[in-house]
């Protein structure tokens, strides 16, 4: 039996390897080359965002925040629509958080029309390729108003250690009541990949 030599494994096993190649040769021009100086990437904190949802067609609107695989809204099933606005383009928030998740510490909570939108399904969702699915919900009701003259606004803060996090295969699941408005306004505790 022939095997291979070692210096042919060395080699097959060099050209399956990636290769970064770096252009150090000096840049050259016929007159003078301006230096840029001082420039440097400043990684910034992530402030909060928000998203709105509507519910306006003569029905309760179920929403779902986040999955930007669009795995967890085929595990739930049913008509999902995803938030009406965000404080950037909601389809660039939802891919953002698959690569770079975050972290969240605070939900503000607030409604237009009644408190007992309070009383809908607020879940946090998880799930995976594999089919399997889990949403736990978050009994809103229970925590205490962040204002006691407004029964339309509610704050929440998830205890050190158990912050939800926005990522690939996370989401919030709401159903939100016909002619209400929902606005959520989201605290970051950590976000991952800023530049």
């Amino acid at each position: 039996m022939n095997l291979p030599s070692i210096s042919r494994v060395q080699t097959s096993a060099k050209q399956l390897a990636p290769r970064i190649q770096a252009n150090e040769s000096p840049v050259t021009s016929v007159g003078a080359v301006a230096k840029v100086g001082d420039f440097k990437m400043v990684a910034t904190a992530l402030k909060p965002f928000k998203v709105a949802l509507t519910s306006a067609s003569g029905a309760s609107k179920n929403f779902i925040i986040g999955d930007p695989s669009g795995i967890l809204a085929t595990l739930i099933g049913g008509t999902i629509a995803s938030p009406d606005s965000a404080s950037c383009l909601v389809a660039g928030m939802k891919a953002s958080f698959a690569y770079a998740p975050v972290v969240i510490k605070a939900i503000n909570y607030k409604v237009t029309s009644s408190a007992t939108q309070f009383d809908n399904t607020f879940n946090i969702v998880t799930g995976d390729i594999d089919g399997n699915i889990n949403q736990r919900p978050v009994n809103v009701a229970a925590y205490e108003r962040n204002n006691q003259y407004n029964a339309k606004l509610m704050t929440f803060e998830f205890k050190p250690g158990e912050e939800f996090i926005f990522a690939w295969n996370t989401a919030l699941y709401i159903v939100v009541n016909d002619g209400e408005d929902v606005y959520l306004s989201f605290t970051p505790a950590a976000a991952a990949n800023r530049y």
